[in-house]
C-alpha cells in the first residue's frame, strides 16, 4: 500500500485492515427489530457499504441484502455471497423501491 487513499479505494485491502463490529450489535438489532431465534426479515439496505463487513452480517437478520457504495473499487472487493447484491448508489437517491426494506444501515460511511 502506498498511502491512505489507497485503504478506501481497493476494497480487499479495506476489509483486511478495518476492523469489525462485535456480535452483539447485531443482537441488538435482531432484538429492535422483534426477530425471534433465527427468523429473518425480507429486505436491508447497507448504505456505504464498502468492503461488505456490514453487509455480509446482515445476511443473518435478513434474506436478502443490498450493499450500496459510491466507490467502484470498494464493490469490486466486497464479500460475496448468496442473498448479497452490490450496487453503485448514494444515501441521497437510494436504489431501491419505496417500502420495499425492513432495515437501512450505515455503518462507518456517515463521515464520508
Amino acid at each position: 500500500m502506498k498511502n491512505m487513499k489507497e485503504l478506501f479505494v481497493d476494497g480487499v485491502n479495506y476489509g483486511r485492515y478495518r476492523p469489525t463490529y462485535p456480535p452483539a450489535l447485531y443482537n441488538h438489532i435482531r432484538e429492535k427489530m422483534g426477530l425471534k431465534g433465527n427468523e429473518r426479515a425480507k429486505m436491508a439496505l447497507d448504505v456505504g457499504c464498502g468492503s461488505g463487513q456490514v453487509t455480509v452480517e446482515l445476511l443473518s437478520l435478513c434474506e436478502k441484502v443490498k450493499g450500496i457504495d459510491i466507490s467502484e473499487g470498494q464493490l469490486k472487493g466486497a464479500i460475496q455471497k448468496d442473498g448479497i447484491i452490490y450496487d453503485i448508489g448514494t444515501s441521497n437517491n437510494l436504489p431501491v423501491e419505496n417500502q420495499s426494506l425492513d432495515l437501512i444501515t450505515v455503518g462507518q460511511a456517515a463521515h464520508w
